[in-house]
């Protein structure tokens, strides 16, 4: 599968401009929109209670071009994918961002390290047998009372 996407390192743009063409909006507005909804679930779930640090995992986060909309949204970002060529891209273009590479069925992280997990534009090319396993792993990683949100639905309350 790692070969699939790594040929998208240099065309991603390019892929995802004429997916969305149809819209009439650049690819900005859409990364804009879901860290405008990251940002909100961040502080209505009241992540940032008691002065502690969040952390936050890009669940198949490709080149990172999300990312640097979400500057500031957490005190700390990592982002995992499966392909080696996209996350190279990912930490030339974003390089305050921790990238690690994933390439089992186990995401690379210790159980409750983030407070929230999410995969943007994702689960649609994870195979319907393999899903209930990629939620699990997202809950796995999250901290007790850690929140997750899966093509980025979601609202909550404090």
């Amino acid at each position: 599968m790692s070969e699939h996407f790594d040929s998208y390192d240099a065309s991603y743009g390019e892929v995802v401009e004429g997916s969305i063409r149809f819209s009439g909006l650049q690819h900005d507005f859409f990364l804009a929109a879901k860290a405008d909804l990251l940002r909100r679930l961040v502080g209505e779930r009241c992540l940032r209670q008691g002065g502690a640090d969040v952390r936050g995992l890009d669940v198949g986060c490709g080149v990172g071009a999300l990312h640097p909309y979400l500057d500031g949204a957490f005190d700390r970002l990592d982002g995992c994918d499966v392909s080696q060529k996209s996350l190279a891209r990912a930490r030339r273009d974003n390089p305050h961002i921790a990238y690690t590479a994933c390439t089992t069925d186990r995401l690379p992280y210790q159980d409750g390290a983030f407070d929230l997990a999410f995969a943007s534009c994702v689960v649609h090319h994870v195979p319907p047998a393999s899903r209930p396993n990629f939620f699990h792993e997202m809950r796995r990683v999250l901290r007790q009372g850690g929140e997750r949100t899966l093509d980025l639905p979601g609202k909550g309350s404090c």
